[in-house]
């Protein structure tokens, strides 16, 4: 509910469409009232639409912009035993494009983390759907120095990505964060537990990309969009 309010304060709106085997949630603004290539946003493993907000609040009012919560995550309808690689979230997420008419026109595709990974594949598999793409600190890539969280995953470590408790959810947001948000305790509770819910699920989709072995990476050389990458300086988690 505090999502909702969140995205209903900054103009967008919360919408469901089935696409494929899945009914996708999620929130938009602008429609119609935009002449500049709409924009479709996904995000990070264990997130949500919502983790975009922040950014939404400072871009123009004119643009039509579609926050999608990724399959199994948010609102979006969650398969257990589906294929969680990036080329699998590449065509689902297509899907979802072409059950909304998305690309009857060429958009802007942003993506974050594994939604960069997903993002980058979406590219090289449907290239006339797009006019750009960014990726922001984008999975699925090779890097010069892994994160201290990649080490420990690669190394079967505890997975600080799952958080099993509420202070190491606290752990995971202060290094997902260079500008730390302060929240009371019965927020990162209620995070927790929807978190807890839902750890299976994560579990299953980190094996995947895990295993795709640098997914994005291969597909590279097939990108032909314009193409941003952003990469934050003391970014910690990928």
């Amino acid at each position: 509910m505090l999502a909702r309010y969140d995205l209903f304060k900054i103009g967008m709106k919360v919408k469901y469409i089935k696409a494929g085997d899945l009914t996708y949630c999620y929130a938009e603004k602008g429609k119609g009232k935009s002449t500049k290539p709409s924009m479709l946003f996904l995000h990070g493993i264990t997130g949500s639409k919502s983790l975009w907000l922040d950014m939404i609040k400072e871009l123009p009012e004119d643009l039509h912009i579609i926050l999608v919560d990724m399959p199994g995550h948010g609102g979006t309808t969650q398969k257990l035993k589906s294929d969680h690689s990036y080329d699998a979230q590449a065509k689902r997420i297509h899907q979802f494009v072409e059950s909304y008419g998305l690309n009857k026109s060429p958009f802007h595709i942003i993506g974050a983390s594994m939604g960069g990974g997903v993002a980058g594949v979406y590219a090289a598999f449907y290239p006339k759907d797009l006019v750009k793409l960014t990726l922001i600190c984008p999975a699925g890539i090779t890097t010069p120095k892994l994160s201290g969280i990649v080490m420990d995953i690669r190394a079967g470590k505890t997975n600080a990505l799952i958080p099993r408790t509420v202070e190491e959810l606290k752990a995971l947001m202060r290094n997902s964060m260079y500008n730390e948000r302060s929240m009371p305790d019965w927020v990162y509770r209620m995070v927790f537990e929807v978190q807890k819910t839902n750890s299976t699920f994560f579990e299953n989709v980190l094996a995947d990309i895990t295993q795709c072995n640098n997914g994005l990476q291969k597909r590279l050389p097939e990108i032909e969009t314009s193409t941003q990458v952003i990469w934050g300086d003391r970014k910690s988690v990928v």
